[in-house]
C-alpha cells in the first residue's frame, strides 16, 4: 500500500497523501540520502517491498545517467530502476523495447505531461529506447536498480543555441546544447563586426550557460556567434537600456 501510495505522489501529486501530509511526505526518505519525495526513495521502497532488499542501500553519489531525446524517441544508457519525466504540454507516448517489463503511468501537472517509468515486481529494470514520443522534454529524475539517484543530463541528437532574454537590459544569458562532449567558442560582435567579448571552455554532452553583462556597451544590435566541433551559429541580440 505503501508504495502505491508514493507512486500516485509522482503522477497526481500532494493529494496522494489524504492521511497525514506531513507525516507521509517525511516517509518517503527510504533509501537513507536525506532527501524525501525522489524517485530513487521509490525504487528502494519497491525493492523492500518484494523482498530484495534491507532498508538502508549502498550510498553512490556521483552516478550519472545520459539521457537522449530525438524526435521520436527518449534514451538512456544506463540501467535505472525507475524515472520521472516530464514533458511540454499534452505529447502522445508508447513504451520502448528497453522498457518493455516496466509500468507506464501518465497524467498532466500545471499543463505538463508527467510519466513515471517503474516496476513492482522484483529484478526489473530499463535501459536503452525507453519512451516513444515527440514531445519535447523537460527534466528527467532517475535511480538505479539500488534506489541510488542519477545525476541526469538531457543531450540532444543536434547543436542547437538560444538567447534568453532577448531584447534584454543589460543581462542575457547564452545557452547551447551540445551532442557530444566538447570544447566551445562563444564571440560577441557589434554592429560594425568588431569583437567586444569572449567566452570559450569544455564541457560534458548537455546544456551549457554563459550569462553575458553588457552594462557597459550602448543600447543597439548586437551578434553572438557560437562554435562547437563542426557546428556553428550566429543569432542576434538587442540591448535595449
Amino acid at each position: 500500500a505503501d508504495a502505491v501510495v508514493f507512486t500516485n505522489y509522482f503522477i497526481y501529486g500532494y493529494s496522494a497523501f489524504s492521511v497525514n501530509l506531513e507525516g507521509q511526505k517525511a516517509a518517503t526518505e527510504i533509501n537513507g540520502d536525506g532527501i524525501a519525495l525522489t524517485v530513487a526513495d521509490l525504487v528502494y521502497l519497491i525493492r523492500i517491498v518484494v523482498g530484495d532488499a534491507e532498508p538502508i542501500p549502498k550510498v553512490a553519489p556521483n552516478i550519472f545517467l545520459n539521457v537522449t531525446t530525438d524526435e521520436k524517441s527518449v534514451m538512456i544508457d544506463s540501467e535505472i530502476g525507475a524515472a520521472y519525466f516530464v514533458f511540454e504540454g499534452p505529447v502522445n507516448l508508447a513504451l520502448g523495447e528497453g522498457a518493455a517489463c516496466m509500468e507506464l503511468a501518465v497524467n498532466m501537472i500545471d499543463g505538463n505531461t508527467v510519466v513515471l517509468l517503474y516496476s513492482f515486481e522484483k529484478g526489473r529494470t530499463a535501459s536503452g529506447t525507453v519512451l516513444y514520443t515527440s514531445g519535447k522534454l523537460l527534466s528527467v529524475e532517475a535511480a538505479d536498480y539500488n534506489g541510488n539517484s542519477y545525476k541526469t543530463a538531457i543531450i540532444p541528437d543536434v547543436f542547437s543555441s538560444r538567447s534568453y532574454p532577448n531584447p534584454f537590459n543589460p543581462v542575457t544569458t547564452i545557452e547551447m546544447t551540445l551532442p557530444v562532449a566538447s570544447e566551445w567558442n562563444i564571440d560577441i560582435y557589434n554592429i560594425a563586426g568588431q569583437r567586444i567579448a569572449a567566452f570559450d571552455g569544455y564541457s560534458r554532452a548537455g546544456k551549457v550557460e554563459v550569462v553575458w553583462d553588457a552594462s557597459n556597451f550602448a543600447s543597439g544590435i548586437y551578434f553572438y556567434r557560437t562554435r562547437i566541433g563542426e557546428y556553428s551559429s550566429t543569432e542576434k541580440l538587442m540591448l535595449v537600456k
